[in-house]
């Protein structure tokens, strides 16, 4: 504890003087810092966004050693995950994310019609509210995945957000995954053995799953001696 003092005239000071009467306050100080307390929260490992994530099962991934969670959802577009994660980082404040993992656009270039540059305001407001609730954690964010309609206009725009992706993370210092490479063939088009048979789904079978599992659990178990690469390739 420490003592402070506020020094102010005494009645007298007006008539006879300066006299000046001295108060002390006792100020009791906590002695754990902002480390301590993050020190004591329980580490885990966050997974967040679309339905890529939602079939990835925790506890493979976590091998029993790390705790890993998983708030992804069907559905998402950018400004929802980023909601989610906020939801997550107040009603969780006992947890201390160490690493998080984000799978985001493929919900927002369905709606693009011209481009894709105006997702940059949505992505950069999540980036920055993934580094603002968890500062400490690792941030990774993965490309987009090929979609099941091998047209131009779809083509051009998973390959234009991934050109935005990977710029933001350039800029904001977050791991880029690029998952595409795996998930295509020899002549540049989904490989249809990795997702489920159908010409309209996006969601990826068993052994494409387990494909997207194996390159997560190295990122979770392995890569630990990265402290920056923005072009970060798992193969």
């Amino acid at each position: 504890s420490y003592l402070k003092h506020r020094i102010i005239p005494s009645k007298e000071a007006a008539t006879k003087g300066l006299t000046y009467i001295i108060y002390f306050r006792r100020i009791e100080h906590s002695t754990m810092d902002e480390h301590d307390r993050s020190n004591d929260r329980e580490p885990v490992v966050l997974f967040a966004g679309e339905s890529h994530f939602t079939r990835l099962k925790t506890n493979l991934l976590g091998k029993s050693r790390v705790n890993v969670l998983n708030i992804s959802r069907g559905g998402r577009k950018m400004n929802q995950t980023e909601e989610d994660i906020t939801k997550f980082g107040s009603e969780y404040s006992n947890y201390r994310v160490e690493k998080l993992f984000l799978s985001i656009g493929t919900n927002d270039i369905r709606f693009c019609r011209n481009s894709v540059k105006h997702l940059s305001k949505p992505l950069t407001s999540l980036l920055n509210k993934a580094k603002q609730i968890f500062p400490d954690a690792r941030v990774y964010v993965q490309n987009l995945l090929p979609l099941p309609v091998n047209d131009p206009f779809v083509i051009n725009n998973v390959n234009g957000f991934n050109k935005l992706l990977m710029a933001a993370c350039e800029r904001k210092n977050i791991f880029f995954i690029d998952v595409l490479s795996k998930f295509i063939n020899q002549y540049g088009h989904r490989n249809s053995d990795l997702f489920i048979p159908n010409r309209h789904n996006c969601h990826l079978n068993k052994r494409g799953t387990g494909l997207l599992a194996s390159m997560y659990i190295k990122l979770i178990h392995k890569f630990d001696r990265y402290t920056f690469n923005p072009l970060l390739r798992i193969s």
